[in-house]
């Protein structure tokens, strides 16, 4: 069982200095769509708050420095952010000789966690610009709206 909050972006860089991190995606590719990307940012929103960053660029729309503390006191970092698959989540790699393990755990708790949440309301509007199109979601009352056009490239320099 792992107590989740949202730490400052100063006192992640801190904890997590040497360490390689990687995310990553929640949904598997062709699992989820906007809809669903939607709800989860808004269901961050109601466990953590406003997002440590957060941008217009949709494959670099939020990131949320969050400590995750066990029951015994083990401190553990991760990252919640959306980026270029969507919904994402990042942890040490594998290959550094840390134990994934327990990363692994609190990862699959907390995406419980905001899994069983209430999104809260809320309206972002950017740009996917990889297409290009603009992107707008909408959350109201626990429902999901996405709006979205195609764009020039040039509109979005």
């Amino acid at each position: 069982m792992y107590k989740f909050g949202k730490i400052s972006a100063k006192e992640y860089i801190a904890a997590t200095e040497g360490i390689m991190y990687g995310g990553d995606q929640v949904y598997e590719t062709g699992e989820a769509g906007d809809e669903d990307f939607a709800l989860f940012f808004g269901k961050c929103l109601t466990l953590f708050g406003d997002p440590n960053n957060s941008s217009g660029n949709w494959e670099n729309m939020y990131s949320y420095f969050i400590k995750a503390v066990s029951g015994n006191g083990r401190v553990l970092y991760l990252t919640i952010y959306h980026g270029s698959g969507g919904s994402s989540v990042a942890m040490p790699v594998e290959n550094r000789g840390i134990d994934i393990a327990p990363y692994e755990a609190a990862r699959a708790e907390l995406l419980r966690l905001i899994e069983n949440a209430e999104p809260s309301d809320y309206e972002w509007s950017g740009i996917y610009r990889d297409i290009p199109e603009r992107v707008t979601y909408t959350v109201t009352d626990g429902t999901a709206y996405v709006e979205s056009e195609a764009c020039d490239f040039e509109d979005i320099l």
